[in-house]
């Protein structure tokens, strides 16, 4: 796998690509996956599950401040 200059090679969809494009082809060997470009695939899925994981909450974030005009008006009727 060279480097690639260009930004879109950091993200997983070239490396990807670049896995899967010989499994294709039928003038090339099988088996024609190139694990390289499987394991940065892999390792971004690793990397982005464990961020999912740190920052993802089910319940979502409780604010505690002064209730809104809108609020204290109402309550006061």
């Amino acid at each position: 796998m060279a480097a690639d200059p260009t930004a879109g090679g950091i993200f997983p969809l070239k490396p990807f690509v670049n896995a899967f494009q010989n499994t294709l082809n039928p003038l090339v060997e099988s088996p024609g996956f190139s694990w390289v470009n499987l394991a940065v695939v892999a390792a971004w899925g690793v990397g982005g599950a464990i961020l999912a994981r740190k920052t993802f909450k089910w319940e979502p974030p409780v604010h505690f401040a002064r209730p809104s005009r809108r609020r204290r008006s109402q309550a006061s009727a």
